[in-house]
């Protein structure tokens, strides 16, 4: 792999410091498998890109524009390296987001300090450009746990890991037809929590991962690279009813279920503890506990058209099981 993306990055991020609204290069990084731009005004994504397979894939973003900052901040930049510490704060007060960039990874650190408390990095993700989810063990509130996975179908996946081993979860939202009816409001948006006075530090590698079944050989095989970039478009989550659907913000269907199981059944391991059929699972368990789904009577109230089940939404779920 060409090592020429890295010394741009090292070219274009010298140690410097910048006050927010001061002019300053872009807070740029790519490589052969992802392309980052930070805000220069807050800790935020502006543009965030990958290719599983290094292929330089690379040209699309995923997010829209963050939200304007909360607060001034004071950027320093050190190579591949820039962190973020609040308006006035000593360069001596740990910052309250740190972001490093590696060829495959994306580390991000955050502190905190009596007086500077991070807010959380939220990402918000255009689902037009493509329908990204996370994939994990879900909580009642629809964040997913971590180790998980951030999947941009057809483009590629981020294994995401953390320092911190247990009760840490990314917060997880999506929704399509707001009240609005404007499809340029629809959103996917993930939310990477900030440290805290009860967890001062907190740290989050996203590893760029592609995952398929199959010999090692398909790595070295092009007609193979549409394969093993998109193993995994099946899997969505609705993070508002925590099971396996058409897409993020999209209705699950029942009697698709066993479509789920039947390529989580031939997955590799997703991250450590964590599995596709895991995602099966879950879902399985939330149809056991009664939650209705398109095919079923009662998904959608006052609808005649759906008073009686389809005849293959139950076999689905047992072939599913």
């Amino acid at each position: 792999m060409s090592r020429i993306p890295v010394l741009i990055v090292a070219a274009v991020c010298v140690a410097s410091m910048a006050v927010a609204g001061e002019s300053s290069a872009p807070l740029l990084y790519q490589s052969d498998y992802l392309r980052v731009e930070l805000s220069q005004s807050a800790p935020a994504f502006a543009v965030l890109s990958v290719d599983s397979l290094g292929k330089g894939k690379l040209s699309a973003n995923a997010l829209r524009p963050p939200s304007p900052a909360e607060g001034k901040f004071q950027v320093r930049r050190s190579g591949a390296q820039i962190e973020y510490r609040l308006s006035g704060v000593s360069t001596t007060v740990p910052p309250v987001w740190s972001f490093e960039f590696l060829p495959k990874q994306i580390h991000l650190r955050s502190h905190y300090s009596t007086g500077s408390a991070p807010t959380p990095l939220v990402l918000n993700f255009d689902p037009i450009i493509t329908h990204t989810t996370l994939l994990g063990l879900m909580n009642e509130d629809g964040s997913v746990r971590i180790p998980a996975l951030m999947h941009f179908p057809a483009h590629g996946t981020f294994r995401i890991t953390s320092n911190i081993k247990k009760g840490l979860a990314l917060g997880y939202d999506a929704q399509r037809f707001p009240e609005s009816s404007l499809r340029k409001e629809d959103y996917v948006r993930v939310t990477f929590p900030g440290a805290s006075a009860a967890v001062p530090e907190v740290d989050y590698t996203l590893e760029v991962v592609d995952i398929y079944p199959g010999p090692p050989d398909l790595a070295n095989d092009a007609r193979f690279d549409g394969f093993r970039r998109s193993w995994l478009n099946i899997f969505q989550l609705n993070p508002r009813l925590r099971v396996l659907a058409n897409h993020a913000a999209s209705d699950p269907c029942a009697f698709t279920v066993y479509q789920y199981a039947e390529v989580a059944l031939r997955t590799p391991p997703l991250a450590p503890g964590l599995t596709a059929l895991d995602l099966v699972r879950q879902t399985l368990d939330r149809y056991l506990g009664g939650m209705k789904a398109y095919g079923m009577a009662g998904y959608i109230p006052n609808d005649s058209t759906t008073r009686y089940d389809y005849l293959d939404s139950y076999p689905s779920l047992l072939i599913a099981a």
